[in-house]
């Protein structure tokens, strides 16, 4: 196995982490997949390998245009995924404090 292949903790697949150009950390298929959403890949704007989910990204690699690959990312075929739980409210926002009504009506 590869070095950068490591195994998911829920399903025991094998996936790959990439970063996006955010920083954050993506889970993806170990393996590229055609039928995939995620270029995993340099850009002649950016050389650095990360994990973009671009339309135009993905079709240019499918056709050679680009030296990245194609993945599936592993949320979408995870066979042991997280349970989804209610979602949780989301804390009120504050009220704007109410203006002071220092009207003087001539009394």
């Amino acid at each position: 196995m590869a070095l950068d292949i490591v195994l998911c903790r829920r399903c025991q697949a094998r996936i790959r982490w990439a970063f996006t150009p955010a920083g954050r950390r993506m889970p993806l298929d170990a393996d590229p997949d055609p039928e995939g959403n995620v270029y995993w890949g340099p850009t002649p704007e950016d050389p650095h390998r990360l994990a973009r989910v671009d339309r135009d990204l993905v079709a240019a690699a499918l056709t050679g245009q680009l030296s990245g690959d194609v993945y599936m990312p592993h949320h979408a075929t995870c066979g042991n995924p997280p349970p989804r739980g209610p979602r949780q409210p989301r804390p009120p926002k504050p009220t704007p404090p109410s203006p002071q009504l220092g009207l003087d009506l001539g009394q």
